[in-house]
């Protein structure tokens, strides 16, 4: 009796399930430890924005276990009903749609920041989210009256442009902030330091969601009988959150190592605060640092308190050096 194989096609559902609860779950757990730390001192509209994100892949994941169990156990050992197209596995595009934009957009912000306001820099990564967005919401389109597995063949050059726009949109937003940061050195070794570890973590993470769109467009490509495609396709949203909450919770230990430098002002922020620096009197005033070169702003997130915190030292002879590369530094950070 002949058996049929089903590893390449819902061998791959079966294991994007397993991979994304688990990363669900450690996300979960992000979002736990975020709210444990920042919950009296983030502003309401990003906690919102935290919950909402993790809200919307956790009702996707819903989803895509609902649809596996209907597969592997309501149906078991129905073949015919394996080729049926369920319209709740069309409602994961839209759910990808939303959570890529998201946190695509919070990564959006930091450019726009970082680049002291750049509106065409921002604008261009901003067009390509957009886009690639727009894309996901026009396959939902398409694929909702499908009846049969076999009709995804129909929109292939549609899922083709999705993760083409996907890996360049990742290119960008993450080739952008590792340039941003890398001028925004300023040869103060402490300053540099965190500044090298901001960058280690975007390559990082950019590397991740960037590989899955790449291989998943080449599988598509080479093997567009198999679902290696969708398996990556679902490992994206998850792996955005995670890597949004991971950058989010890392703020304590690079605001521990920033604190207590000597000679210059150094900050952690968020896009959506004012320059607000505590010095190590306790005093609080506007800064602008156009005006005030020796203030360094490096933003990775928003801060525990409204405002942020840094040291402020009077200036001697012996820091002119120092001042110096700060003031250079601060012609790139905002």
């Amino acid at each position: 009796m002949s058996t049929v194989s089903l590893d390449s096609t819902f061998g791959c559902i079966f294991v994007a399930t397993i991979l994304t609860t688990a990363l669900w779950g450690a996300g979960t757990v992000q979002l736990y430890l975020y709210y444990d730390k920042y919950s009296r001192k983030d502003k309401w509209f990003l906690k919102l924005f935290v919950f909402t994100v993790w809200a919307l892949d956790t009702t996707l994941q819903v989803i895509t276990i609902h649809s596996g169990y209907k597969s592997f156990v309501t149906s078991f050992g129905d073949f015919i009903s394996l080729l049926r197209f369920d319209r709740e596995s069309a409602y994961g595009s839209i759910f990808t749609a939303i959570i890529d934009a998201l946190v695509q957009g919070f990564y959006c912000v930091r450019i726009f920041r970082l680049s002291r306001k750049n509106y065409i820099l921002t604008g261009v990564v901003a067009i390509l989210v957009t886009a690639q967005a727009a894309l996901l919401i026009a396959y939902f389109g398409l694929v909702y009256n499908f009846t049969v597995f076999t009709q995804l063949q129909d929109v292939i050059k549609v899922e083709h442009a999705i993760n083409a726009t996907q890996v360049a949109a990742e290119l960008l937003l993450s080739g952008t902030l590792v340039l941003l940061l890398l001028r925004s050195r300023s040869g103060v070794r402490n300053t540099d330091s965190v500044i090298h570890k901001l960058v280690m973590y975007t390559v990082s993470t950019g590397l991740l969601t960037g590989l899955c769109a790449v291989v998943a467009l080449i599988t598509e490509f080479a093997s567009p009988d198999t679902y290696a495609y969708v398996l990556l396709g679902l490992l994206i949203p998850v792996i955005y959150m995670n890597s949004m909450l991971a950058s989010l919770n890392s703020r304590e230990s690079l605001r521990a190592e920033l604190d207590g430098r000597d000679g210059v002002q150094m900050s952690i922020r968020t896009p959506f605060q004012a320059a607000v620096v505590t010095d190590v009197s306790g005093s609080t005033s506007q800064y602008d640092t156009m005006t005030h070169p020796n203030v360094i702003d490096v933003n990775i997130g928003p801060l525990d308190r409204p405002g942020f915190k840094s040291l402020n030292t009077e200036s001697s002879p012996s820091d002119t050096d120092l001042e110096a590369a700060s003031r250079n530094s601060s012609k790139h950070l905002y």
